[in-house]
């Protein structure tokens, strides 16, 4: 949620507000504290915002320990594929759409499952048939658009 408030729903929620205040409201709304200080940072900052940084970290900590994970066998728990690739599934899918896929560059496992998972008939019913274009190509233009800045942000 916080990458893809960031890269590609920001800019569409600052424009759906008539008003600071009306923001401002809005992000008060929101029941949960750590979901409203996200929504803050990211409102006031864009991709500049520390939750930004810390959630581009976690995916690359999760990336290098898919690749480790990887290197023992084609699935991420071993010869067959299980929950924990279906649970990874969206993320991945999500990353890609926001075109991170630079993430994964020099990841050839993570990179070769992420392949296979798409070719599965189950992806294509539980997920890629459901991906709406229109918020698709938003995703694709933004992370496009703030690439650079993303891999300046994740090498520090």
């Amino acid at each position: 949620a916080t990458l893809s408030f960031a890269i590609a729903l920001r800019q569409v929620t600052l424009e759906n507000y008539a008003s600071r205040e009306a923001l401002d409201a809005h992000i008060a709304s929101k029941p949960n504290p750590l979901n409203r200080e996200m929504h803050r940072q990211i409102a006031d900052l864009g991709i500049e915002a520390p939750v930004v940084r810390h959630a581009m970290e976690l995916f690359n900590k999760l990336l290098a320990d898919m690749e480790a994970e990887l290197e023992r066998g084609p699935w991420l728990a071993g010869a067959s594929f299980s929950l924990a690739d279906i649970d990874y599934a969206s993320y991945m899918t999500r990353l890609d759409c926001l075109r991170l896929d630079w993430l994964w560059d020099n990841r050839p496992h993570v990179a070769g499952w992420y392949e296979r998972l798409k070719r599965r008939p189950t992806y294509r019913k539980a997920i890629a048939d459901w991906l709406v274009k229109e918020e698709i190509e938003l995703m694709k233009e933004n992370g496009m658009k703030h690439r650079t800045a993303l891999q300046k942000l994740l090498s520090g």
